[in-house]
């Protein structure tokens, strides 16, 4: 899961985690501040002393816009609490009746003119999925 995605600066557990952070670190609020008008919290997440994950800390710029929880940034330490690693938000807007990201960055901190950007054009959310389609069978194309 640590491995990049498709050769990009995204690991497949980048993309795959959901609640990982909450099962697995301590979560601090370090600061609130308010800027432009809006809450923005920084947090930090640091994993318990037997928690199997790669990181020494998280660290979190979250900004509440409309009772959303927007994500600024997230920056990704070592064992020796040094930033590795960057996601960046460069754009919000609305998709799906959401306030959401919609184009972010990843990239290395140390190598920071070569990076990996996410862009959203459409979002839908709150929709019915037929459990048939996570299914072994249906993974396999068989469906």
């Amino acid at each position: 899961m640590a491995q990049d995605w498709q050769g990009s600066d995204i690991s497949y557990n980048d993309l795959a985690r959901s609640d990982d952070v909450l099962d697995n670190y301590e979560i601090e609020v370090v600061t609130i501040e308010e800027r432009e008008g809006r809450s923005v919290y920084w947090l930090d997440a640091i994993p318990g002393e037997e928690t199997p994950v790669v990181w020494g800390k998280e660290s979190f710029e979250i900004k509440v816009i409309d009772d959303e929880y927007v994500l600024l940034s997230q920056t990704f330490y070592d064992q020796d609490m040094n930033p590795v690693k960057r996601w960046k938000t460069l754009e919000i807007g609305e998709l799906g009746g959401r306030t959401i990201p919609l184009k972010m960055r990843m990239y290395n901190v140390d190598e920071t003119e070569s990076w990996t950007q996410i862009e959203y054009n459409i979002a839908e959310f709150d929709i019915d999925v037929d459990d048939r389609l996570f299914t072994q069978f249906a993974l396999r194309g068989e469906l």
